[in-house]
């Protein structure tokens, strides 16, 4: 088992498994990305991801993997190409003006499961 030694990645980790997370959104690939794929090995969850980014894979296998998907877009465009399937965690890491993030916050609300997490990191 790889568990992360980071404090905020193993908070996510930990959230995966604690909510036995079957989906989750995110946009801005990283680290993050990462540990939820090792999380989500346990729960047998999926990942769909969202980065318009497509020069760097930041050291992601992105080919093959069974349960993610990367959408290399804007996140108004991965809004539009989400069905209406509800995520357990809901991770907004992409442009972190207010702007943005407001509309990230409303135009993915919906999609948040009851009992769900929305987590918001660096934001102004």
């Amino acid at each position: 088992m790889n568990i992360p030694h980071d404090g905020q990645q193993l908070l996510l980790y930990s959230l995966v498994l604690g909510l036995n997370a079957q989906l989750i959104y995110e946009w801005g690939i990283g680290q993050s990305t990462k540990t939820f794929l090792e999380a989500l090995k346990h729960t047998e969850g999926y990942l769909v991801s969202c980065d318009w980014n497509t020069e760097h894979s930041w050291g992601l296998e992105i080919e093959g993997l069974p349960n993610w998907t990367w959408h290399k877009c804007s996140v108004e465009e991965f809004r539009k190409q989400i069905d209406d399937s509800l995520a357990d965690i809901i991770y907004v890491d992409g442009f972190h003006s207010y702007t943005a993030v407001s509309w990230e916050v409303r135009a993915f609300w919906p999609f948040l499961k009851d009992g769900g997490v929305m987590i918001l990191h660096d934001t102004v």
